[in-house]
């Protein structure tokens, strides 16, 4: 015996509210998703913003954790 799929239920994007079937699990659609790539290459290429940030503080903190006797 055969089984059915269910048809997937299509979800709305969090930031355009499009509807789609294709979600990431941060509730992105591809395109919003492509968008924030881009910033955030951006604001690492740039050294500024809020990204860039985040990155260079979890940067420091991974570095002193591995000078860090054990």
């Amino acid at each position: 015996m055969r089984e059915i799929k269910k048809k997937r239920e299509r979800q709305a994007c969090k930031i355009c509210h499009k509807k789609s079937y294709y979600i990431s699990q941060h509730g992105l659609c591809k395109d919003c998703m492509m968008e924030k790539i881009k910033l955030a290459r951006c604001q690492i290429k740039s050294k500024t913003g809020p990204i860039y940030d985040k990155w260079k503080q979890n940067l420091i903190a991974g570095l002193e954790k591995l000078e860090a006797p054990i």
